[in-house]
């Protein structure tokens, strides 16, 4: 969907509108609206020209306004629907533009990022299998790591040419159940909010419409996009031998209610240690769980690993507390480098908090190699004695009605 009236024009604001209302409708489909400045040629006479440059108003070379259009449609990633093609109002000297002008003529045209970005996802539970590995009690629950995984997708998307480092603040509000009453879409909204050389900061909010209208809020959290990747740190402390087999004492852990975690989520290979200060845990995801990763790109997010995170904490506190737990918020997620299927790691707990009900612990995820490939700071769990029964296996839950899989 193509608009070739100026952004300022009210015919270009009903294509942006036409291209989000279509995309909502049809989350499948590449949708884009191209929103250009001025060409340099058509109906930009010299006089035009003089005019745009003397109000700092950049002009599209032909050449190179046509091969990035070319180059946006040849995408095979779901875009955020609208494009600016263009520059600041405030503009650049001419002498800038022309030096511009000696550059590479995709270089020549700067792209202007979107304030405010909305996308639509499907929520499915049937195009990704490994939800059915994600049960509480006899329903499928969207793991938390999903959500994540979608933010990162959505930000990457919106501004490309940018490495997603990391969040701040991620909060569930409500979770999404797969009990027939969830919606079968779900809108992520993007506001960047901050901007340097270096760095974008963008505010990510996840919801969804109630069958009566209401718009109910899911997921949130403040994302950071750099221009170079952070360099990795190295973990100084001691750490016990990796364990490379699954130990029998980490098989139990998703048999006796500690865990509720179906096959493709046990990623957890035995418990190094665990004391009242916190654990050490040697885990690998096996690479048997791409057969189900469904819509998930493991290499942007590996949503198997990042979902031992807050397994660890379920794990200190069923050991510590004798309690079931769920995560809530977690204040900050620094990425280093994605876990990579059948890479052995270590996830080392610390628990920095603990009052009432609430559980708080920071968590790094590290190498073989003693290389940092996360660090997680406040990642706080709800515990409560009535996740206990919910936690258990299927043919151990006391319940009147049979529990259904789904695979």
């Amino acid at each position: 969907m193509l608009s070739d009236f100026s952004s300022t024009n009210p015919p270009s604001f009903n294509v942006i509108s036409d291209a989000y209302r279509f995309k909502a409708l049809n989350p499948a489909a590449q949708v884009l609206s191209f929103n250009w400045g001025p060409w340099d040629g058509g109906m930009v006479t010299p006089e035009l020209k003089r005019m745009f440059n003397d109000r700092g108003v950049y002009i599209i070379p032909l050449d190179a306004g046509a091969e990035l259009l070319l180059n946006e449609l040849a995408a095979d990633s779901n875009r955020c629907p609208q494009i600016l093609v263009g520059n600041d109002m405030g503009g650049e000297p001419e002498s800038e533009l022309q030096s511009a002008l000696q550059e590479d003529s995709l270089q020549e045209i700067s792209v202007k990022k979107p304030l405010v970005s909305r996308l639509s996802k499907s929520l499915l539970a049937a195009n990704n299998p490994f939800f059915a590995d994600h049960k509480i009690g006899a329903e499928q629950v969207f793991p938390t790591v999903c959500a994540i995984a979608w933010m990162v997708e959505a930000v990457q998307s919106t501004y490309p040419g940018y490495i997603y480092s990391g969040l701040e603040n991620y909060k569930l509000f409500k979770g999404i159940v797969f009990d027939g009453t969830q919606a079968e879409t779900v809108i992520i909204d993007l506001s960047l909010v901050a901007e340097t050389s270096e760095q974008l900061t963008i505010d990510v909010k996840i919801s969804s419409t109630s069958s009566t209208g209401k718009t109910i809020f899911h997921y949130a959290a403040t994302l950071f996009m750099l221009k170079h990747k952070k360099p990795t740190p190295s973990y100084e402390g001691a750490l016990s031998p990796l364990v490379l087999s699954r130990e029998t004492s980490a098989t139990e852990l998703y048999q006796d209610g500690t865990l509720f975690h179906g096959l493709s989520l046990q990623g957890i290979q035995a418990i190094n240690s665990c004391d009242q200060h916190g654990l050490l845990l040697s885990c690998k995801i096996d690479s048997s769980v791409l057969a189900k990763q469904g819509e998930f790109d493991l290499k942007n997010s590996n949503v198997f690993a990042n979902d031992l995170v807050y397994q660890a904490l379920l794990v200190w506190v069923r050991k510590q507390l004798g309690l079931g737990s769920l995560p809530s918020s977690t204040l900050a997620w620094t990425v280093y480098s994605e876990v990579k299927v059948d890479q052995a790691f270590y996830l080392k707990l610390t628990v920095t908090e603990q009052k009432g009900s609430m559980v708080v612990a920071d968590i790094e995820l590290i190498d073989s190699d003693k290389q940092i490939l996360a660090e997680i700071k406040g990642a706080t769990v709800t515990s409560s004695a009535s996740l206990n029964e919910l936690f258990k296996p299927a043919k151990i839950v006391n319940s009147p009605e049979p529990i259904n899989s789904h695979d």
